[in-house]
């Protein structure tokens, strides 16, 4: 049982570390950044969850 708490904990973390990166990407996106660092965002988040 802790096994699966320790999982889930570890998953919820990497899931939202994925979606403050790709926040931060897109708001370097419009502010002049360039579209691969955009994709690299999405791409973080994508494989996080």
């Amino acid at each position: 049982m802790t096994g699966r708490r320790v999982s889930a904990l570890t998953s919820a973390f990497a899931v939202l570390a994925g979606m403050v990166l790709l926040v931060l990407t897109v708001r370097e996106y419009c502010l002049g950044a360039s579209a691969p660092r955009l994709g690299d965002g999405a791409a973080i988040l994508l494989t996080a969850s």
